[in-house]
């Protein structure tokens, strides 16, 4: 009874974000099919069903993006097609299935961290009101199975970490490559968790671990390496398509809107990478100030300024302000929670993976849908620090975690 008793709240509140996704998809927007990405990776499927290549610009198999995305696009197309239903609609089923599971991720990473259900439970509730995955769940880009794959990540490599169990290291390390090949940017976390594992099991067994989340990437990533190679004489290991982003994020807190820098490496023959750099180090050398600014919290607060498409949705004035105020508070109050509750071991590790994750993006173009990806963690930050403050209240002392 009372482990049926225990399961009560985060059915509860996975059951209201399947009543308010089921809304979404059967009454809401129609789903809308428009983002450059998004066209692009539809086209990639499309291409590989129909003229098994995989294609980039649609002239044989000339793709170096990383196939994780295109490929769970094309295993729901197939399905699709095998049961006559449309196929933007069963992404759109698929993407709810991995919202619901993601928010499961974060109350279970909650609970593996900290042990306690308040927190948990909390953690789950600030992240189910978050508006971005509502709209991105009917889109077909890379933040839902992005998000989920990250997540579960993070969860079986808390798992592996706390227990040292053989399985859960082979698991971590496939959920890792499988994570890396739908969005390449949180590769520099395994940095961060092979750290924590030295730190803790020392270099014998640290290597011992290593090795066995090898297993997982020599399956999924050392076939994708080889195939670049035969294709492109490159060992590409993941995308080399992160030119243009970069490039369109060296325009100093956008002065000048007009510019078109993807025309002018073309007029100087530099690739959108080569021509990123140039400007780049030009910058830093004749205005440091504002270069160094917009590269480290101008790019942060940029990607960080809004809740993510919430215009998409038609929702009243003040229901606007509430996921306005619900936004700024999860990552005011993950911020203030990081800062007081630094010198908890999980804490730290939370941050660790925020820093990482926010210093590769501000190499790139900072958009709000980049975002998103660590906003869990912001809730996680921010439930802890809650619960911690009515601790306080309480009790009149702080109590440690």
């Amino acid at each position: 009874m009372e482990l049926g008793k225990k399961h009560i709240p985060i059915t509860m509140i996975l059951l209201i974000a399947l009543a308010f996704h089921l809304y979404l998809l059967l009454f809401g927007r129609t789903i809308e099919l428009s983002a450059p990405d998004e066209i692009k990776y539809i086209k990639m499927a499309e291409t590989f069903i129909e003229e098994n290549y995989y294609s980039y610009q649609g002239q044989g198999p000339d793709a170096y993006v990383t196939p994780g995305h295109p490929f769970y696009l094309v295993s729901i197309f197939m399905i699709a097609d095998f049961l006559n239903v449309d196929k933007f609609f069963l992404t759109a089923v698929f993407n709810m299935m991995l919202n619901l599971l993601t928010i499961f991720f974060v109350y279970m990473i909650s609970e593996r961290l900290f042990h306690n259900r308040i927190i948990s439970i909390l953690a789950a509730v600030l992240f189910l009101v978050t508006i971005p995955q509502y709209h991105y769940f009917k889109k077909l880009l890379t933040e839902t199975p992005g998000s989920f794959t990250l997540y579960l990540a993070i969860l079986l490599f808390i798992m592996a970490f706390q227990e040292n169990k053989t399985k859960w290291h082979i698991l971590f390390g496939f959920a890792a490559a499988v994570s890396l090949m739908v969005r390449p940017t949180p590769a520099p976390m395994l940095l961060l968790a092979f750290g924590l594992v030295l730190y803790k099991y020392k270099w014998r067994e640290g290597i011992r671990i290593g090795l066995l989340w090898w297993v997982g990437p020599l399956f999924l990533i050392f076939p994708w390496i080889i195939r670049n190679y035969l294709v492109f004489q490159q060992l590409h290991i993941f995308s080399s398509h992160a030119g243009n982003p970069m490039l369109l994020g060296t325009d100093p807190f956008y002065q000048n809107p007009s510019v078109n820098l993807a025309k002018e490496a073309r007029e100087l023959g530099l690739s959108y990478k080569e021509y990123a750099k140039q400007r780049i180090v030009e910058g830093l050398k004749n205005d440091p100030v504002l270069w160094i600014s917009w590269f480290t919290l101008g790019k942060t607060l940029w990607m960080f300024r809004e809740p993510d498409h919430l215009y998409r949705f038609h929702f009243s004035s003040f229901m606007n302000a509430m996921f306005y105020i619900h936004h700024f508070f999860i990552l005011i109050t993950g911020t203030i929670s990081a800062y007081f509750l630094r010198k908890n071991n999980a804490v730290a590790g939370l941050v660790g993976i925020i820093f990482i994750y926010i210093a590769v993006s501000n190499v790139f173009l900072p958009l709000t849908r980049y975002g998103q990806y660590i906003i869990p963690l912001f809730c996680i930050l921010s439930a802890v620090g809650i619960y911690h403050l009515f601790k306080s209240l309480q009790f009149g002392v702080y109590d440690k975690l």
